[in-house]
């Protein structure tokens, strides 16, 4: 089954994400090497940033993290014991200082989801409910590909990814509840913006 962590912290995890630079990038196989069999939780929110924040505005970038988000939520649904993505994905990287960049503006943000996260609506975090939010998490994630061009059209799915990978990391099914919601009125919104256009 998906193991979530154990209330980890996530200013410590912003640090242990800087920590897996080799040669001045970091690629996502760092990262599931420095997690381990808790990395789905990590790389949700880490590849739900990527879409949302500057880095997802790199050509082919979206497709990318829409592919990935569908990738780690199908190994949620079908409760695989590890992370599992493909070569060409695992050894895509980014330059350490960006990300530097990036987990200082992200770091007093960490510092107050730390203050307030605690264990709630633990049973959205268990089969078979678990397997409902992946299922909801991979429908948010294939809006990426139609609506991924326009403008805010990656965050949908990259917001859900986000608050879903969080939920799975500090054990706050609040937060899957939160994604959850977000996403769905996110793509009706973003959806119902394109058919205007």
């Amino acid at each position: 089954m998906v193991e979530t962590a154990e209330r980890q912290n996530l200013a410590d995890l912003l640090e242990k994400i800087e920590g897996c630079a080799s040669g001045g990038e970091i690629a996502l196989a760092d990262v599931k090497e420095a997690f381990g069999r808790r990395s789905f939780g990590p790389l949700l929110m880490i590849v739900g940033l990527l879409s949302v924040l500057p880095t997802g505005l790199i050509p082919g970038m979206g497709y990318a993290t829409a592919t990935l988000m569908i990738v780690l939520f199908a190994g949620v649904l079908f409760a695989m014991k590890e992370v599992w993505l493909p070569g060409f994905l695992m050894r895509r990287s980014i330059g350490k200082d960006r990300v530097e960049r990036e987990v200082e503006r992200l770091r007093p943000w960490a510092e107050r989801i730390d203050r307030i996260s605690r264990p709630r609506l633990e049973a959205l975090l268990k089969p078979p409910l678990l397997q409902v939010v992946a299922l909801a998490g991979i429908i948010m994630a294939a809006t990426m590909y139609p609506l991924g061009p326009f403008p805010f059209g990656a965050f949908p799915g990259g917001g859900a990814s986000i608050l879903i990978g969080l939920a799975l990391t500090t054990g706050d099914g609040l937060f899957a509840l939160a994604g959850l919601g977000a996403g769905i009125l996110g793509v009706l919104a973003t959806a119902g913006a394109v058919s205007l256009l």
